[in-house]
């Protein structure tokens, strides 16, 4: 299948501009929500100085 102009193959076959952003800013919102739970079932001490960056980094 040829993809047409403003349309990607993905997983899932043809995907838009939209699609494509919308997938990565739930991939986004589900590596927050992981950590946020994390800092509330642990503490934020728990949190490695990788996750503490890459908190960071998502919340930018």
């Amino acid at each position: 299948m040829i993809a047409q102009p403003g349309w990607f193959s993905g997983d899932q076959g043809l995907l838009t501009k939209e699609d494509k952003y919308n997938a990565a800013k739930r991939a986004k919102e589900k590596e927050i929500d992981r950590l946020l739970d994390k800092i509330n079932k642990k503490g934020m001490d728990q949190l490695s100085e990788k996750e503490k960056e890459r908190l960071k980094q998502l919340s930018e």
